[in-house]
């Protein structure tokens, strides 16, 4: 753990996250056996024992698609409509999990931020293809409702902004 922001922060390590295939096996068991490639793309690559689609945070629960969105604005991030990040998510399996993919809370997208790692604030060890973009989380601003919290991981920063802006989305569902 290290101090910042003067908080105390604790870094996750490498054990904490298992990479997962597009199947669900973790990385070395069941159908994910081979050199793991990121899959950061919308579908399954065609190679199951290679098709690491998700890394799972096993200090929090949770697992966090690699998929690389578009910038789109808060109501498409947050919408499970036909078409949307979220529902395409679910329509396609991906790790395994037919439902629950969501926008993550702050708090949630904050836990993946690596403070010792700079654009983009992430390892990328286990988050590759990461932009150093701003992220949408599910926050709404509480003083102003037309804004939404964003975490940005060119250093880590979160702050509110429009929701009408259009930024990246990285997708998360409780892990099982």
């Amino acid at each position: 753990c290290v101090w910042g922001w003067g908080n105390l922060v604790c870094l996750p390590t490498c054990a904490t996250k298992p990479r997962l295939c597009w199947s669900g096996d973790a990385e070395g068991s069941g159908t994910c056996t081979g050199t793991l490639v990121a899959n950061t793309g919308a579908s399954a690559s065609g190679t199951p024992g290679t098709d690491w689609a998700c890394t799972k945070d096993n200090h929090t629960n949770l697992i966090w698609s690699l998929q690389r969105s578009p910038v789109i604005n808060w109501n498409n991030a947050t919408s499970t409509a036909g078409g949307s990040p979220i529902a395409a998510h679910n329509a396609a399996s991906r790790c395994g999990f037919a439902t629950g993919w969501r926008v993550p809370t702050r708090r949630e997208l904050l836990s993946i931020v690596h403070h010792g790692a700079y654009l983009p604030a992430i390892d990328g060890a286990y988050f590759p293809a990461t932009v150093d973009d701003r992220y949408w989380t599910n926050d709404s601003y509480a003083r102003f409702s037309a804004y939404a919290w964003v975490v940005g991981f060119s250093n880590g920063n979160t702050g509110a902004f429009d929701k009408t802006d259009p930024y990246a989305v990285r997708l998360v569902r409780s892990g099982q």
